[in-house]
Order: structure tokens, then sequence, then C-alpha cells
């Protein structure tokens, strides 16, 4: 296989978003009610 045939990252794009939870989580410092994610998308 040839050198130059490898795939190359032409670009890419990084979103964030938060996600609600079906059941929220309790702590001793308050509730969590969503998740925090971090979608990556290359191309």
């Amino acid at each position: 296989m040839p050198k130059d045939s490898s795939p190359t990252i032409q670009g890419f794009r990084v979103r964030a978003v938060r996600v609600p939870m079906t059941e929220p989580h309790k702590t001793a410092s308050g509730v969590i009610t969503e998740s925090p994610l971090v979608l990556t998308d290359v191309v």
C-alpha cells in the first residue's frame, strides 16, 4: 500500500451538550439533574 493513501483529518467539530437524567442523582451538595457531554466529529 502506498504511503500517501493513509487517512487524513480534514476537519473536526466539537459540541458541548447537557443531557437531562431520567433519575436525578442526590449528593451531599445537591441534586444532579443533567449530565454534561462533549460530542466530537472528525471528518
